[in-house]
């Protein structure tokens, strides 16, 4: 298929289908041959030896005999009961949110779906002591003609519309899967319209809509060259870059039609070869740039840099230049300058009508008879010496940044030290080491202010193995800390912040491990690796995918199909259906059309958890 013209593949595959509802779209797929290739957004890598170890263990696995712990036994009933009682099928299940609670005796599962909850209600299954299961629905009381033809645009979803619509999304995954993703940049603009066309029909199947649609411009359009050089000229324009800047940077192109205002739009991208593999790594540049055609009225601009230093500003008047100057004061550009450039950037902005950009602060030009930049940084690090405690050593935990300002009619130095970022500390959070800041008289030095954003935060006495438990990282914790992040650093460093879910159980195991030893809980740190008397990874595997045939009953085609595979080794699971003291094997199968999750006893194998989350519950 690789060696055919792309466009005879999408005319080939596509030339038979019709849209005029979801029984016209499983005809239509059921009529074609339909390949199987990585789902979009989705990154596969071809493991070798994981191939070969898959392929030893097909044979084995099947003879493997399966054994169940009481947790997972229950929900197996539950969910059995559900499926009975209102005929949903084994994969509808994994669109559910599910609660477990204890009433008594009994349990209650309650099953929330992931979508459309005031459309679907909420599911709940009493598991009593003897084993008896009563399923309810909270919309059973409801006017059964309201959901019983199955139509998903009936006002309300029952089993047959939830059953219909995951088999309409797995569709619409398998078809997407059969288009050459990792390089949808490079699509052509009747490609895009095609392909994304054909998709769009299909969401409009299974009940969701979009607000935009692919298109083909039309001879009253800018044409796709005309647009990407006006866009490169404008960019020109507001960031004051030459021509030859672009040089090093791959265009895309889209072109799509709004259903809300019917403007029709190009999104277009400049993107540097840094930019092709992660959004994050040191390098990336990209330009964005909104059009409306035919008009040619530009809607949105930017310049994104994964390196803040890099960004620039024009020579000269700034004045046609506020978008620029805007995204360079909010990237924090502008406070790694040094006090000299901070001064006379400050009086380009005020001399071009931006002193609004600069939030009432006024910045000065240091001169004759004030202390130099590299003296009110040396006299701010005996400020925090004196204060707070802080080495040398500790401050290159921070950021800091020099600037002279006048305040109350004085002219002070002010430098802030700013913690660094963190690789992989926990989303958006930071650790809580704070921000200094010291004001000194701009001629003498005298402080006239020593503060950290921490003051009033429970601070206390802590050791090596316990400062992980600390509230706020005073000069006491700070050695501790920094050890730690020196520590973890290789690790995180082989794989980069796209591929952290994907460490090796060894360095998954390593990683939590420096955290726990230094006091953090082992609930958020759970990962180890096996001990004598637990399973091996192998053992565990072959166990998992034995699981997937019989609790599932996936075939082998599909058994074939899963990877990337992760495997997890959890030594304190804190999740429901593990006991605190049950060390966990956790695997996450990837397919294109869904997750499928097994956790087992690493102590006995017994089966904890087995379910499958389709991609159809998410937002894909």
């Amino acid at each position: 298929m690789k060696n055919e013209p792309f466009d005879t593949i999408v005319n080939r595959r596509l030339s038979g289908m019709t849209f005029e509802g979801e029984q016209q779209v499983f005809e239509a797929l059921r009529a074609q041959d339909t390949p199987r290739m990585p789902a979009t957004r989705r990154r596969f890598r071809l493991a070798i030896a994981l191939a070969i170890l898959l392929t030893l263990l097909l044979g084995t696995a099947l003879a493997l005999s399966l054994r169940y712990t009481a947790g997972y036994s229950a929900r197996k009933a539950a969910d059995t009961a559900l499926m009975q009682t209102y005929s949903f099928e084994q994969e509808t299940i994994g669109l559910f949110w599910v609660r477990e609670k204890q009433q008594g005796d009994s349990t209650l599962f309650t099953y929330t779906p992931h979508m459309t909850p005031k459309k679907s209600g909420e599911y709940q299954v009493l598991l009593k002591k003897d084993g008896k299961a009563e399923a309810t629905w909270s919309l059973d009381g409801a006017d059964p003609k309201q959901y019983e033809s199955g139509s998903l645009e009936d006002p309300i979803w029952g089993p047959k519309q939830m059953n219909t619509y995951l088999k309409l999304k797995n569709a619409y995954y398998g078809k997407a899967a059969q288009f050459d993703w990792e390089n949808v940049s490079q699509w052509t603009l009747a490609q895009r319209a095609e392909v994304f066309g054909l998709l769009r029909q299909m969401q409009l199947a299974y009940g969701e809509t979009s607000s935009y649609k692919d298109i083909v411009p039309d001879q009253d359009d800018i044409q796709p060259e005309a647009a990407r050089q006006l866009a490169k000229e404008y960019l020109m324009t507001t960031y004051g870059l030459s021509e030859d800047y672009f040089e090093a940077f791959t265009p895309s192109l889209v072109f799509q039609e709004s259903l809300e205002d019917h403007i029709r739009r190009y999104h277009i991208q400049f993107r540097n070869a840094a930019a092709r593999d992660d959004y994050y790594l040191p390098g990336v540049e990209i330009f964005s740039v909104t059009l409306q055609s035919p008009s040619g009225t530009f809607e949105k601009t930017s310049w994104y840099l994964a390196d803040t230093a890099k960004r620039s500003l024009p020579a000269g008047d700034l004045t046609a230049y506020r978008q620029a100057v805007t995204e360079y004061m909010d990237s924090g550009a502008f406070e790694l300058l040094c006090a000299a450039d901070k001064g006379r950037l400050a009086q380009r902005m005020v001399k071009a009508g931006l002193v609004d950009l600069l939030k009432d602060t006024s910045y000065i030009i240091p001169g004759p008879g004030m202390l130099d930049e590299k003296e009110a940084v040396r006299l701010a690090q005996d400020a925090l010496r004196e204060r707070y405690g802080l080495t040398p050593d500790m401050l290159t935990l921070f950021d800091h940044s020099a600037s002279l300002l006048k305040q109350e009619n004085q002219v002070v130095w002010q430098v802030v030290y700013v913690g660094r970022q963190v690789l992989r500390w926990g989303g958006s959070e930071k650790p809580p080491i704070g921000e200094y800041t010291v004001v000194m008289q701009a001629k003498t030095g005298e402080p006239t202010k020593v503060s950290w954003s921490l003051d009033g935060v429970e601070t206390g006495r802590f050791t090596k193995e316990t400062w992980g438990q600390a509230k706020a990282y005073d000069a006491s914790v700070l050695p501790y800390f920094k050890a730690l992040m020196d520590a973890v650093e290789p690790i995180l460093r082989k794989y980069g912040p796209g591929d952290w879910y994907d460490m090796a159980v060894p360095d998954q195991a390593a990683y939590d491990k420096l955290y726990r030893d230094s006091g953090f809980s082992k609930e958020r740190y759970p990962h180890d690796l096996p001990g004598p008397d637990d399973l091996t990874e192998e053992a565990a595997r072959a166990l998992a995918f034995s699981a997937l045939r019989e609790e599932l009953q996936l075939s082998e085609e599909v058994i074939k199909e899963l990877n990337p595979v992760y495997a997890y080794f959890l030594r304190y699971a804190t999740y429901a259906q593990a006991s605190p003291d049950m060390p966990v094997w956790s695997f996450r199968l990837h397919h294109r059309e869904g997750i499928y999750i097994v956790d087992l006893s690493a102590q006995n194998g017994e089966l904890i958890i087995v379910k499958y989350e389709p991609a159809a519950a998410g937002n894909g």
